[in-house]
Formats: C-alpha cells, structure tokens, sequence
C-alpha cells in the first residue's frame, strides 16, 4: 500500500493507468472464464443423439410464394377442325400448382400470375389456332398439375444405423394428368389421358415456367395427330353428358375426411382409415422426443401396446401423418393437405474451437456445409425438414 501510495505522490496519472488496467485485466479473465463454462456445458447438451433440430409446425399460410408466367413462345399449330379449346382446373387445390424449398430456405408456393384454368387459356391461344367456326372444340380436364423441388439422392450412406442424405441433388419434378374430351354440341367423347412426369436438374424457382410449358405442349401434341379423325369418333364412342363428366371429376374429393362437419379422434392404420374419417383405434397415447414419436394403444385392461403400423392419427381438432418415424400435422386448403415434414435425416457434426470455448455445426447435404477449424465433439441427427403434399392417389407425400 505504501508503495502505491508513493508512486501515487510521484506520478499520479501513470498510477491511475496501472489501477485501471488491472482491474480491466481481472474482467477480462472473469468473462472468458464464463464463456469456457458456457462453452463447455453447451458441448455437453449438443453432443447429445439427437440434436435439436429446426420447427416441424410451420403454418402453410406463412410459406412464401412463387409467381411465375406460362408463354407459348414456339411457333403457333393450326387446328382447323376446331373452334376453341376449353379449359376446366379440377385438381384438389386451385390455388396453386406447385410447392418447393430451396435447401433451407423458407417453403414457397408456387402460382400462376393468373387462374390456373385462365394461364393454361392463354397459353393454348397462343400456342395452337383453332379457326373452325361450328360447334366442334376440346374440353382439357386437368385433374394434376404439381411441381415440387426436393433434394433426394439415391446413394444416401449410413450412419449409426440410420439412412441419411450424404449429398443433395437439385431435381424439379412435374406430374401432369389431362383428360381431354370431343364436344360436339351437348355430347362429349373421351379423346385420351395424358398422364406423364418431367424432371429437371434445377431449382423450380429457375425452371418452374419451362417445365410447365414443356408439359403442356406434350399433353397438347396428339391432338394434331389425330385431329383427322375426329369423325370417326363420334361413332365408335361413347357419348357422355357434361354432368357426368363433372360428377366424375368430383367424385375423389366425395370423401368423409373432406365433408364431415367434425373429425373423428383415433389412430388411423390405413390411408383409407383416413379418406373416411374412420380411426380404427380410438383410445390412444402418443410419446415422442425429438427425432421420433410412438402412439401407444391402450388395450381393455389398461396395457399400453407400441403402433408400429399407424398410419397416422387424429387428436380431435387436427390430423397427424406418420413420416420417418415421426406424425407431422396435416393442414389443408381447398381439397389438398400438406405437411412441412421429413423423409430423411441430416447427419450433424459438432465442432469446438480449442482455446475459445466457440461450438458450431456441420450439417451434410447443406448448402452452408464449410470447413470448420476444430474438433469433432459429436455426431448426431436432425430431421430434414421440407414441405410436401398429401397424394390422393396412394396416399404418400410428394
């Protein structure tokens, strides 16, 4: 003290200096002593299997969206036994004609600038002239229409046991079901079914436009083949009433799980528990952590059994699909349902930065994916997580 004191008395400002840096010094030593704790009881929580991953329950309504334009940009087709090509949009969703994510990135739907049914006009106008002035034109009846992006690839490894994606593959993928009808007056006659699917190595955002012109030429493209025989068909066909034609349009959508004022709660076992709002299973427990989710039937005396089977399952207000090995909420609009879910797991590894107390993430099949200087503390799984819709016709999510 006396020391200080004396250095004090002799050069007063250099002895506030020294005081201050000390003491700066000994906080300094104190906040990276917290940050090697924090760092190290962070370590501990991360390098358990499995690792947090991101929101499962994403409301649709807060997907972005993805406006895009169809053009015919291709010399016009003349169709002069026509007098118009009509179009008619009966897929379970109106709204939209597409859903994609790009890696991880916010979910986005797909639109078109316009109606479906006023874009797909608007671009057979400028794609193929029809210039007969009678009654003779073609009805198109779009029951699919879809685009989706997904990141799967084939050659995925293991880990643990576990499939993951190694690698992600950018793929655009369209599936397209027309039906297209002769109208001649009041009667109609089933032409042909165009029932394909396109792919493409690119993002929808790039592609979406392209492939849904590519898709509709091809749907469009017989019908100049066999416009000369048109004749023909009303005498080896049979002939159909519009009301028909559009009762069998609706008759997919004529289900109890789409009309019933109220949702039955219990567990479903099949896709056609589901389409009739008929659990098979009405008493029920679910456990899940967060990588997997297990419903327990409880039998007559109180035992609690393990589904392995379930397709998914209703609470009572919302529905539940089983995806990997978790249910994930079904929401829907018009005649669709969707989910953000997963099909695979995305391998994590944890690193921590020696000296620093500082932990981050590798995660594989991202686009965020990085050399990290380290060690590898853990490896663990997420759910890769993405948007899909629920098929009508097999009841598997695409």
């Amino acid at each position: 003290m006396s020391l200080i004191l004396h250095q004090f008395l002799s050069n007063p400002c250099q002895t506030v200096i020294f005081t201050l840096r000390r003491t700066l010094n000994t906080m300094v030593n104190k906040i990276s002593l917290w940050i090697l704790i924090f760092g190290t009881i962070l370590s501990v929580a991360i390098g358990q299997v499995p690792l947090p991953h991101r929101k499962v329950d994403i409301d649709i309504e807060k997907f972005n969206l993805k406006t895009i334009s169809i053009t015919a940009q291709d010399k016009k087709i003349n169709l002069s036994s026509l007098a118009a090509i009509h179009i008619v949009d009966a897929r379970p969703d109106t709204s939209t004609i597409g859903l994609a994510q790009n890696y991880n990135q916010k979910p986005y739907f797909i639109n078109t600038s316009n109606y479906f049914s006023m874009e797909v006009g608007q671009f057979v106008n400028g794609y193929i002239v029809c210039d007969k002035s009678d009654s003779l034109s073609v009805v198109m009846v779009i029951k699919k229409f879809w685009i989706s992006g997904i990141q799967d690839k084939g050659n995925s490894q293991q880990f643990n046991g576990l499939i993951h994606d190694s690698v992600s593959q950018r793929v655009t993928t369209l599936q397209a079901r027309i039906e297209f009808y002769l109208k001649n007056k009041t009667d109609y006659y089933a032409l042909y079914r165009f029932d394909s699917t396109f792919t493409t190595a690119r993002w929808p955002s790039q592609d979406a436009a392209e492939l849904a012109e590519v898709a509709l030429k091809a749907s469009l493209s017989k019908l100049f083949f066999i416009s000369s025989r048109f004749p023909s068909v009303f005498a080896e066909r049979r002939k159909f009433s519009w009301e028909e034609i559009d009762l069998h349009n609706k008759k997919g959508f004529d289900l109890p799980i789409l009309k019933d004022s109220a949702l039955v709660s219990g567990v479903y076992f099949s896709f056609e528990d589901f389409k009739n709002n008929a659990p098979s299973q009405k008493k029920f427990e679910l456990s899940n952590d967060k990588l997997a989710a297990l419903i327990l039937i409880k039998d007559p005396d109180g035992k609690l059994t393990p589904a392995s089977n379930a397709w998914g399952y209703c609470d009572g207000k919302n529905l539940f699909v089983r995806s990997l090995s978790y249910y994930f909420r079904l929401q829907r609009r018009e005649n669709s349902f969707y989910i953000y879910g997963a099909k695979r797991y995305a391998h994590t590894t944890v690193f921590s930065i020696p000296g620093t107390g500082i932990i981050t993430e590798s995660i594989s099949g991202s686009s965020g994916t990085s050399y990290v200087p380290g060690e590898a503390t853990s490896e663990g799984f997420n759910m890769k997580l993405r948007p899909f819709e629920l098929d009508w016709d097999d009841g598997q999510l695409k």
